[in-house]
């Protein structure tokens, strides 16, 4: 029977509060009518109200959880009991983490599921909650708990490579712009306006640079309204689902950068529903965790809609297919998983043929880009400084018959 925590008043105002076994907290407020009393407040004892539940401004690392996890697994493997793993993690733990495994531990001790009280905590995914909620309800919490943790370390990794491979050329352009832009709004038109004093006529190439300083300073004003225009309607544009759907498809239609999102979709589907079905889940309700984990707008939209083709009884490879979500290559290895039981499996080395191809793409990647950058960027700066230096040359007379 649940426990009900409580809060009434007396007769005479006073506040009091306490604790009661009921069915229902319907059952509970007439018992405390029953004995005089006001009930302002009766809650499931299991569950933490708003007020008590943990801010974290900031929360733990994705890969400190990983490994308080593997180390919750490894616990209770060793037939360590699930209260006392919880407050070796709380007490090993530092900072957040702590926080956090003390007030899971709380949740577990006033009556509620492990599952419950990971839900409650913001920093872990829905996919951890339902492997947790499954392992428990079959007795094998402890190689649930190591899935959960491969499982996050998989999708950091897969972040982090997307990341790495988007993040380092805009970077390398955005200082490259930034150097640039010092030079031309700032060097070089106290650099003009020192030889305009000394009476000297600018090199051809300077002379361009300052025609191009004086362009900006001129529209700076406009180009920055239009630039946060274009920026504000961009957000606005992002904000609705059918905006966001319409970005993302145009940016999986970019060569490079779609072909990475692509396989970073593909990875985090087929590995996730692998997960769920290996664990038990039925097909229907791993759709259901896995699609509001895809990062992608329009890959989520489109496996809701297959999934709800699932629910009323069709395939997942034509469901798939019927939604252009994945490559037909993939939605082919769902139809084979299908056909002989087996799509856990098959999920799972669709799963890492992606994630192999994703690191040789983005390997690639960084050794394509980074000569391009250098050459094109290398040439901006290098014209900047050639037109700048034949203006210092100019003063000294250098070159002059």
């Amino acid at each position: 029977m649940p426990t009900f925590a409580w809060i009434a008043r007396d007769e005479q105002g006073r506040t009091r509060k306490g604790r009661r076994d009921g069915l229902t907290d319907r059952d509970v407020a007439v018992a405390l009518r029953g004995e005089g009393l006001l009930p302002v407040v009766v809650r499931d004892a299991a569950k933490r109200p708003w007020y008590r539940r943990p801010i974290h401004v900031f929360g733990p690392r994705p890969i400190d959880l990983e490994m308080q996890l593997r180390q919750l697994s490894f616990m209770l493997r060793t037939g360590i009991t699930l209260l006392g793993a919880l407050r070796v993690l709380a007490d090993q733990g530092t900072g957040p983490s702590s926080r956090i495994w003390r007030a899971v531990g709380e949740d577990v001790r006033g009556g509620g599921t492990l599952a419950e009280a990971l839900a409650r905590q913001r920093c872990f995914s829905r996919l951890t909650c339902s492997l947790v909620d499954v392992g428990e309800r079959s007795g094998n919490l402890d190689h649930v708990l190591a899935r959960a943790a491969e499982a996050m370390a998989r999708r950091r990794q897969t972040r982090t490579q997307v990341v790495t491979a988007l993040a380092y050329p805009a970077i390398v352009v955005v200082l490259a712009i930034a150097t640039v832009a010092f030079l031309v709004i700032s060097v070089v038109p106290k650099l003009a306006k020192f030889l305009a004093g000394l009476g000297r006529q600018l090199p051809p190439s300077t002379q361009l640079l300052v025609d191009i300083a004086n362009g900006v300073h001129a529209h700076l004003f406009t180009g920055i309204l239009v630039l946060l225009g274009l920026i504000a309607a961009f957000v606005l544009v992002w904000a609705t689902p059918r905006g966001r759907r319409g970005i993302e498809a145009a940016l999986l239609r970019v060569p490079i950068v779609g072909r990475i999102l692509a396989l970073a979709s593909v990875s985090a589907f087929a590995h996730n529903t692998s997960l769920l079905l290996a664990s038990g889940v039925r097909l229907t309700s791993a759709l259901t965790v896995v699609q509001p984990l895809l990062a992608l707008h329009l890959v989520r939209h489109r496996v809701g809609r297959a999934r709800e083709r699932v629910v009323q009884g069709s395939a997942l490879a034509e469901s798939l297919a019927d939604e252009r979500a994945f490559s037909p290559l993939v939605n082919e290895m769902i139809s084979v998983g299908e056909t002989t039981g087996a799509l856990d499996e098959v999920l799972d080395g669709v799963a890492q043929h992606h994630d192999e191809t994703l690191r040789d793409l983005v390997r690639r990647l960084g050794t394509l880009v980074e000569p391009v950058l250098l050459i094109v960027i290398g040439s901006i700066v290098g014209f900047v400084y050639f037109a700048f230096f034949m203006a210092i040359y100019s003063i000294t007379g250098v070159g002059r018959a």
